[in-house]
């Protein structure tokens, strides 16, 4: 894609969170746990771009879980890797609440509303600043 193509790229993204629907693929319960993991298709139109994400960036979920006192929507990390084109993945502790007991029951292939990737809790781009807090610990634990 030449520069010209992602500057209109990126003039096409609205300023708020877009809306997808991603069907669910899979969901894997895992052994000895109360951890589910949940893998949705990448959507396969033109809104593929909006799920394009940074390690560390989550997306909202929304369930339309009327009944649960916390609102229909939870906001879940995405723990694939952002290089995979195929799927994107969640994982978490399956609670005793009407929004974690409905995303427990989905089946395959229901489509679930999420936003596009937010949140910018991802490494600096100036490594050394992380590499500064790691040596700043290590002096500390040296003289200790």
């Amino acid at each position: 894609m030449t520069e010209h193509q992602q500057d209109k790229v990126k003039e096409s993204i609205p300023a708020r969170p877009q809306k997808l629907e991603l069907k669910l693929l899979e969901k894997k319960s895992h052994v000895s746990t109360d951890i589910v993991s949940f893998r949705f298709s990448r959507s396969e139109d033109n809104n593929n771009y909006y799920l394009n994400y940074t390690a560390g960036q989550y997306a909202v979920f929304d369930l339309g879980t009327k009944e649960d006192p916390e609102g229909p929507i939870r906001s879940f990390t995405l723990a694939s890797s952002p290089t995979e084109e195929n799927f994107i993945l969640i994982s978490t502790r399956i609670r005793d609440t009407p929004f974690k007991k409905k995303l427990d029951s989905l089946d395959v292939g229901i489509p679930v509303k999420l936003t596009a990737p937010l949140g910018k809790f991802v490494l600096h781009e100036d490594h050394s600043r992380a590499l500064g807090a790691n040596s700043s610990l290590a002096q500390i634990q040296t003289k200790i």
